[in-house]
C-alpha cells in the first residue's frame, strides 16, 4: 500500500466512526423527545395470565353453565386481549359471550361450532391507561351435550395481551377440564 493511502485511511477511518456515533446519538435522541415510541425504561416484562374458571366442573348432560375468561397480571397496563378458545362441540354448546367490565370495545366476539372455537378481541379506549391486578374478560354461557370430558384450551399462535404501545405481555394460558355426567 503507498504511503497516500496509509494516510487517507487514518484520516478517514476515525472521522467515519465519529460521524457514525454521531448520527446514531443524534437517531436516538430525537426518537426519544419525539414522544413517538417506548422509552427503554418502560420495557414490559411478560407477566400476564389468561385463565378459565367455571361455576360447574362436574355437569350433567342437559345442564346450563358459565365459563369465564379471566386475565390477570400484577399492574400492568394492558391496552387489549385477543385469544381463540378450542373446544368440543359435540360436547358443549354455547348460548352467548357477555362482555366483562373492564374493556371498553369488544370488536369480535364470535362463536364457530364448526371450527369448535370462541374468539374475543376486547380492547380499552385509545388513550386510556387502566392498569389490571385481576380481571374479566368475558362470560361465556353454554350446555353439556354428552357424557364424557372435555377440554377448554387456547390457541396459543392466536392468544395476546398487549400493553405498554403493543409489547407482548402474556406469560401464559391456562386451560381447563370438566367431566359431563
Amino acid at each position: 500500500m503507498n504511503s497516500k493511502i496509509k494516510s487517507m485511511l487514518k484520516f478517514l477511518l476515525p472521522g467515519g466512526l465519529l460521524l457514525i456515533l454521531g448520527l446514531t446519538l443524534w437517531f436516538l435522541i430525537r426518537e426519544k423527545n419525539s414522544g413517538k415510541t417506548v422509552k427503554f425504561e418502560e420495557k414490559a416484562e411478560k407477566e400476564m395470565t389468561i385463565y378459565l374458571m367455571t361455576d360447574e366442573e362436574n355437569l350433567v348432560v342437559g345442564e346450563k353453565f358459565k365459563l369465564f375468561v379471566y386475565i390477570e397480571g400484577e399492574g400492568a397496563v394492558v391496552d387489549g386481549v385477543e385469544f381463540i378458545l378450542n373446544y368440543d362441540p359435540q360436547t358443549i354448546r354455547w348460548e352467548k359471550i357477555e362482555e366483562g367490565n373492564f374493556f371498553s370495545l369488544y370488536p369480535q366476539k364470535t362463536i364457530s361450532e364448526s371450527n369448535g372455537q370462541v374468539r374475543v378481541i376486547a380492547l380499552q379506549n385509545p388513550g386510556e391507561t387502566k392498569s389490571l391486578t385481576k380481571e374479566m374478560v368475558v362470560v361465556l354461557s353454554g350446555e353439556g351435550l354428552k357424557k364424557g370430558e372435555t377440554s377448554f384450551d387456547f390457541d396459543l399462535s392466536k392468544t395476546h395481551a398487549a400493553g405498554y404501545g403493543g409489547q407482548e405481555l402474556l406469560r401464559q394460558t391456562k386451560p381447563l377440564t370438566i367431566k359431563i355426567d
